[in-house]
């Protein structure tokens, strides 16, 4: 018997694979030092950076982190600038977000969740507290938003199955093949695609074909929403992997 993964409507319906939850262990608390303690000569923020909130990605990255952890980092900081405003000209708020983004994403990814506890965090107007809950949900979609990632890349970072990865792929092409439009940074649609494939898989390793259907997606909020239907067989993923693996050219797989 087929599998029909059908998303209906002008909008996307969101599908997250959350078996972490049944797992899980209880929430991380990520502490860190006093203002102060987390400060460092290198944080003043470069040329061009104040008065925005993407200090901390680039306090990540200069410390050789990939784009995944920067992207969380930053969403950290946009939380923490949604309550108290643009903090990268204070000395040391961008390195304690910095470091306590380095342990929360792992126990994120790890845990399902985790509580970032800033208890003295340098504002305009004096240390502040910042504490928040974040969970696995919230990391991944901000993780697509900000990092502007595709399904593939999304499935990559959540460590799926090579042939997972490579059907997400074939997903992301076909689309823009199709249509002309681009995946990445599309929340809805990536987390969709990505559970598309993850389920098409394993319909096609109990032995049955797969069907992805998709209908009123919308890619591109500047033109109109389209359907995509396809048929997913062993083939289908032979050939994906296939192409997965093949060198890249002119920078595209």
């Amino acid at each position: 018997m087929d599998l029909t993964w059908l998303v209906g409507g002008a909008a996307v319906v969101a599908v997250v694979i959350v078996a972490w939850m049944a797992s899980r262990r209880g929430p991380r608390v990520i502490d860190t030092p006093g203002a102060g303690a987390g400060a460092s000569s290198d944080d003043a923020a470069p040329a061009g950076a104040a008065g925005t909130w993407s200090y901390v990605g680039d306090v990540l990255a200069e410390r050789g982190a990939d784009g995944f952890l920067e992207a969380g980092g930053d969403a950290i900081e946009k939380a923490v600038f949604d309550e108290f405003g643009d903090l990268s000209e204070q000395p040391g708020a961008s390195t304690m977000i910095a470091d306590a983004a380095e342990v929360a994403i792992p126990a994120i990814l790890a845990d399902g969740r985790a509580t970032v506890d800033l208890p003295a965090l340098p504002t305009p107007v004096g240390p502040r507290s910042f504490r928040r809950e974040f969970d696995l949900p919230w990391l991944e979609r901000s993780v697509i938003d900000i990092g502007c990632i595709d399904t593939r890349e999304f499935l990559e970072w959540r460590g799926a199955d090579r042939r997972v990865v490579a059907i997400g792929a074939w997903l992301d092409w076909r689309i823009r093949e199709e249509t002309g439009q681009w995946t990445a940074g599309r929340t809805d649609l990536v987390l969709s695609l990505a559970g598309a494939a993850r389920t098409a898989v394993a319909q096609v390793d109990s032995g049955a074909a797969a069907r992805v259907e998709f209908t009123g997606l919308v890619a591109d909020p500047d033109k109109p929403a389209f359907d995509l239907a396809c048929d997913i067989d062993s083939v289908t993923v032979d050939a994906a992997v296939r192409a997965l693996d093949a060198p890249v050219r002119g920078g595209e797989r």
